[in-house]
C-alpha cells in the first residue's frame, strides 16, 4: 500500500483487457512472486514496474492467504509513504490516484475492488 504524507491511499484502476478482475480497483499493487524471488524484492519490482516508484521503505504488515475461484493467493503486504511522482504502467493500469481512507472502504463495500486487496486492506483497517 502505497500512502501520502496525508495519510491517503494510492489507488489504481485496473485496465478493461485484464485477464483477472477487469476494470476493478486496487489499493495493493503487487504481482506473481518468481521462483526463489524474497517478498521484498517482489514487491519494490512491482510498485516499480507498475507506479514508477523507487528508493522507498518498504514496511512489513503481515501474510495473508486468499481464495476464490478465480485465483488462490499467499500474500505479504507491504506499506510505504510516498508523495509522487508516479509513471503507471499502460499495459496494467488504466488510471490512479490518492483516494481518503473512507472513500477506499466504501469501494471495497461496493465489490469493485480486487478481492484479495480487499481482503488485505479490510484486515489491515480491522473492519
Amino acid at each position: 500500500m502505497i500512502f501520502n504524507d496525508e495519510g491517503q491511499l494510492f489507488v489504481q484502476k485496473r485496465v478493461d483487457f485484464k485477464e483477472t478482475y477487469p476494470s476493478f480497483y486496487d489499493p495493493a499493487p503487487g504481482g506473481v512472486v518468481g521462483h526463489g524471488e524474497p517478498y521484498e524484492e517482489n514487491a519494490a519490482r512491482e510498485i516499480e514496474e507498475e507506479m514508477g516508484v523507487t528508493g522507498v521503505a518498504l514496511k512489513r504488515e503481515f501474510d495473508f492467504q486468499f481464495r476464490d475461484e478465480t485465483s488462490h493467493v499467499w500474500g505479504r503486504l507491504f506499506s510505504c509513504t510516498y508523495n509522487g511522482p508516479f509513471r503507471l504502467q499502460e499495459s496494467e493500469v488504466a488510471s490512479a490516484h490518492f483516494m481518503d481512507i473512507e472513500q477506499v472502504k466504501d469501494l471495497i463495500d461496493s465489490g469493485i475492488v480486487c478481492p484479495d486487496s480487499a481482503q488485505a486492506v479490510s484486515q489491515y483497517y480491522k473492519w
